[in-house]
């Protein structure tokens, strides 16, 4: 009889037994993270639609006379704020153009968009599409977003977009 083969036939089930062992407590591991995960809510991931729709809003193109010479150029609506700022022409076109925007905007519940343009010194813009039935709770800051764009004169503009009434 061969001595090797008698030492492997004796340590053969003890190997068994904590392979075994190993994968039950693998499986088990594997089981209890699955459960956590499903059972975590991923409130980070949550796509807020006035993120989405303030953005689609600031890089929406609008068709300007720049230069007063009736060749009609594009920008914009991220230019065009700035451009009302520092000139009061493009406050019109602003305005009519943030109102086209906003009245193809899907309303977010009961509440329409509201929106405000504003630095330091002055509301360049404060305006409301959609109907509206009531005001959203201030609670919610989640549906507050808010976008800053630098000025030529280094201030800074805010524009916040949230669902609500004027």
């Amino acid at each position: 009889m061969n001595k090797k083969g008698l030492e492997s036939l004796m340590l053969d089930p003890y190997g068994f037994i904590t392979l075994s062992v190993l994968l039950v407590i693998f499986l088990l591991l594997m089981y209890l993270a699955g459960t956590v995960n499903a059972n975590k809510s991923n409130v980070d991931n949550v796509i807020n639609p006035s993120e989405i729709l303030l953005l689609n809003y600031l890089r929406s193109d609008v068709e300007v006379d720049l230069n007063n010479d009736k060749i009609v150029e594009s920008v914009n609506m991220a230019d065009l704020i700035v451009m009302s700022f520092d000139n009061e022409d493009y406050n019109k076109k602003l305005k009519e153009a943030t109102k086209n925007i906003l009245s193809k905007a899907k309303p977010y519940g009961e509440w329409g968009w509201r929106i405000i343009i504003k630095n330091d010194d002055k509301i360049l813009l404060n305006l409301v599409e959609s109907p509206t039935r009531g005001d959203i709770p201030r609670s919610h800051k989640e549906l507050f977003i808010n976008a800053t764009i630098p000025n030529d004169d280094n201030k800074i503009i805010s524009i916040i977009m949230y669902p609500g009434y004027l």
